[in-house]
């Protein structure tokens, strides 16, 4: 049986299931949660007739949610939808579907629309489209996060890396890491010392970057690359590290499918490690 949830960021209002067919129920109808919206970009030819294809972007995406709220009693109902609104009121949340069969997998976005009140009500139900936007349109399967270490004399291999060796005094190996998901994600990387450099390559697509910076022993880089935020935070301190980042270096994200990588830290002990955290996203629900 398909499950569907809203799940506060700020935590008030807690889980709430909309498909729990004695408060809430889903109607037959849903929209917009499969194929993300591609807004397409052209120019107008000058003489020709039509157009010229620029480019394609990913557009926000909107949910449409046949829904029914309900209660014994008008005053259980009021608190039902109450709820709800509380839960959904001015700020992020996660609308997750739980699907037989295939692991959850989470959107992230804001209410639109549909608990204003409407005619479709009574004393103790209410006949409603709940409508939410989600800036960033792919859904991510946190049930799916990925966290891989690699440690000097050793690969420790947490999901689906594989066996590799490196030698004492610098971890400088190329790996593979199989992304199952359907869109590329953008990772973060953590760098454990001692080391005084640090390389972290994807040689598919050809980018790399640089950090130059001797770091102790418990000390950490936290490199973060995902979209809107990119940071480079001493983790101990928060300060910025981004001016340590070799010029033209480029942050890379994990596509889907397989993924040759490389990492490398010079003068490297037992205790330095590079972790690497993603979690997949997908097109749809």
């Amino acid at each position: 049986m398909d499950k569907f949830y809203i799940i506060p960021d700020s935590g008030a209002g807690g889980q709430i299931d909309l498909s729990d067919n004695e408060f809430y129920a889903v109607g037959p109808g849903m929209r917009g949660h499969d194929m993300p919206p591609h807004v397409q970009l052209d120019i107008k030819l000058p003489v020709d007739p039509g157009s010229a294809h620029v480019t394609t972007q990913i557009g926000t995406r909107r949910v449409f949610i046949p829904l029914i709220i309900g209660g014994s009693t008008p005053e259980e109902f009021r608190e039902k939808k109450n709820d709800l609104m509380v839960g959904m009121y001015n700020q992020e949340v996660v609308l997750r579907f739980d699907r037989d069969g295939t692991p959850a997998r989470d959107l992230y976005c804001r209410y639109v629309s549909g608990l204003e009140g409407g005619l479709q009500k009574g004393r103790t139900w209410l006949n409603t489209v709940l409508v939410v936007s989600a800036s960033e349109p792919f859904y991510y399967a946190n049930s799916l996060a990925v966290t891989n270490e690699f440690t000097v004399g050793e690969s420790q291999r947490s999901l689906p890396w594989p066996p590799v060796k490196v030698s004492k005094g610098q971890i400088a190996e190329s790996m593979v890491e199989t992304n199952v998901g359907e869109v590329l994600s953008w990772p973060v990387w953590e760098l454990h010392g001692p080391f005084t450099y640090a390389k972290l390559e994807h040689e598919d697509l050809g980018k790399s970057f640089e950090i130059n910076t001797t770091k102790a022993e418990g000390e950490i880089i936290d490199i973060d690359t995902r979209t809107l935020i990119k940071t480079v935070v001493d983790r101990a301190t928060g300060d910025n590290l981004w001016s340590l980042v070799s010029p033209g270096g480029e942050m890379f994200p994990v596509v889907p499918g397989v993924n040759n990588m490389a990492v490398s830290l010079n003068d490297a002990t037992g205790a330095s490690k590079v972790v690497l955290n993603y979690t997949p996203r997908f097109l749809r629900a």
